[in-house]
């Protein structure tokens, strides 16, 4: 995906400086009553100009463009490191996103059973609605975007604390900073510390 928008980034940056320019001489044009025809040759010749703009429509994504359909394309690149991934960790999350870890389970005996079609039955629930027309195909779910939803929304849960590995420090289960409430630890101020994040803990 990066080769690709390098390989548009200087046509699409050349075409960018070169309207820029005939936009300040149509500016000029106006206020100066000047045909604006003749201030766009004096920045570029017409047949220039009529060449750049169909350069211009080719390198022009449609209004409802998403960078989300491009992934399919990288997919093999996830492949390689994401069934060690999910082996190598184990996951728990609190109820509102074990649909998450349940689609997980579902790529791992994909994985296992060296399988390319997605069940009908796979959990679909995590799919947002960015998602839903990549991912959903008159032929059934699309594996590919299947797992990299499925990845992506492991990720946020992951930031979130909605998903957590026990004895990670970093992604941890947010009750784990929460101290029993007979074994609260009493604040100079009076109060009680409800949890403590490493920080300043609240104070009641």
């Amino acid at each position: 995906m990066k080769s690709l928008f390098r390989s548009r980034a200087k046509p699409s940056n050349e075409k960018v400086r070169l309207y820029a320019q005939i936009g300040q001489a149509l500016i000029k044009a106006k206020e100066a009553d000047i045909d604006p025809f003749i201030a766009i040759e004096q920045i570029v010749s017409w047949e220039c100009f009529i060449q750049s703009v169909g350069e211009a429509e080719k390198l022009a994504r449609s209004a409802d463009f998403d960078y989300l359909g491009l992934l399919g394309s990288h997919y093999s690149q996830f492949r390689r490191y994401t069934p060690t991934f999910l082996e190598a960790f184990e996951f728990q999350a609190a109820p509102a996103a074990q649909k998450i870890l349940d689609a997980i389970e579902v790529l791992k005996r994909l994985t296992i059973n060296n399988s390319r079609s997605v069940p009908d039955d796979a959990p679909k629930n995590f799919i947002r609605r960015r998602w839903a027309p990549y991912v959903f195909t008159e032929a059934g779910l699309d594996r590919r975007y299947y797992e990299l939803c499925a990845l992506t929304e492991l990720k946020n849960a992951l930031r979130s604390g909605e998903i957590w590995v026990p004895g990670s420090r970093q992604f941890r289960d947010f009750e784990d900073y929460l101290f029993p409430t007979a074994e609260g630890k009493q604040h100079p101020d009076g109060g009680h510390v409800l949890f403590d994040c490493g920080r300043r803990g609240l104070t009641l």
